[in-house]
Formats: C-alpha cells, structure tokens, sequence
C-alpha cells in the first residue's frame, strides 16, 4: 500500500509523526470533541524503541460519528498546524476510513481516522468510545504530550483484529509456548501470504480499522 501510496515508513522518533501527533492535539485534547492515538503508534509509546516497527500511518480515533464535511471542518485546526510548519495536505475519503496525505521535502506520512455514521457511532460505539476516552493514558516524551488508547484496550483491539482475520480465512493463530512463539509467528505469516491471491482487499480493509 505504501507505494501505491508513495508514502515513506516511520517510526514515532521521526519528526513527521511527532508533528502529525502535535497538529492532532489541537483536536484530541483541545477540541470540543475528545479521542486518542490508536494502532501502531500508540503501540510504540509505551514499548522501548528497539520495538518499535516502521508503519505508513497514524491512527487515531475520537467519541464522534458524522458525515465527511463536519469530519474536515473538525481537521480544520490539525490541518492549520501542519501547514505553519511547512507540510502539504491531501485529504482522502476512502471506504473506510477518512486520510490526510502529509507531505514535506520529499517525506510523507498519512493520518487516519476510522469512518463512521452518526447512526452507526450512535448504535454500535457510542458507549465502547467514550469509555476508552475516558481511559486513555497521557504520554509525555521530552517536550510531546499526547494521549493514547490505553495498554489494555490497544491489546483488545489486536485480539480483535486476529479473531477476524482466523475467521475470515481460517488461517491458525498461534496458541504456544513463549519459546516457539517467533516460529508460530512466522507461520502464521506464511499462512497469510499464501493465501493473498484469494483476499478481496474491501474486507482486507474493513477488518485492518
């Protein structure tokens, strides 16, 4: 995806990403409506940075469901502080998911948030979302302050993810010991790319957010 993007990997030390994180906050903590940093970059927050793995997004997500016009008037802020230091922005509305496409001096980064109805934040999220707002984490690296979804709700998600692609594709999920948990891994890896022919990459999508 990221070629097909062009968008360059990073990992949280890189400055793009702290800068998308400061632009963010701007909203998440400052803005009427409240939210958090999700998926791998929340990840790398609290794990040492000799784990920290490359990713070509920034996932956040906020107690909020609506259409994709108050979505860009809400950015409006984010989109503002990126652009005083130097960015371009690319707005993208793909099918499940609302991408801002940051760009400078040859880098690039995207940051994106899960779309959702105001029926369907209403019906399904609405409870699950303000709770894990409510039980975000503050993370604070030397001058970057920001919040994360918690450790726990971060491990829910992961689990939650695994659970539907084992379903989807009846792949095995690693059930062993610490010891040949490296292997398994990799298995499951290899188990996944050889089916990739078969993927319908709409659902590859829906199950990634």
């Amino acid at each position: 995806m990221s070629k097909q993007l062009h968008l360059k990997t990073h990992v949280l030390e890189d400055s793009i990403v702290e800068d998308s994180i400061r632009a963010l906050c701007t909203l998440i903590t400052e803005g009427p409506v409240k939210g958090f940093i999700a998926g791998g970059i929340g990840v790398q927050s609290y794990v040492p940075q000799e784990f920290h793995r490359e990713t070509i997004d920034l996932d956040f997500d906020m107690a909020w469901g609506g259409g994709v016009a108050e979505y860009r008037s809400l950015l409006t802020p984010v989109i503002s502080a990126l652009e005083r230091e130097g960015y371009t922005i690319e707005f993208a509305k793909m099918g499940f998911t609302y991408d801002l496409h940051v760009r400078k001096d040859g880098d690039s980064f995207m940051i994106q948030h899960r779309r959702r109805s105001p029926t369907n934040y209403e019906r399904l999220r609405k409870n699950s979302l303000e709770r894990e707002v409510s039980n975000r984490r503050t993370i604070s690296r030397d001058d970057l302050v920001y919040p994360v979804l918690s450790p726990e709700d971060l491990v829910a998600h992961k689990i939650a993810r695994i659970i539907r692609f084992r379903d989807n594709f009846g792949c095995h999920v690693p059930n062993d010991p610490v010891e040949v948990l490296r292997l398994e891994a990799d298995l499951f890896r290899e188990a996944i790319v050889s089916q990739s022919s078969d993927f319908d990459d709409e659902a590859i999508a829906q199950m990634r957010v």
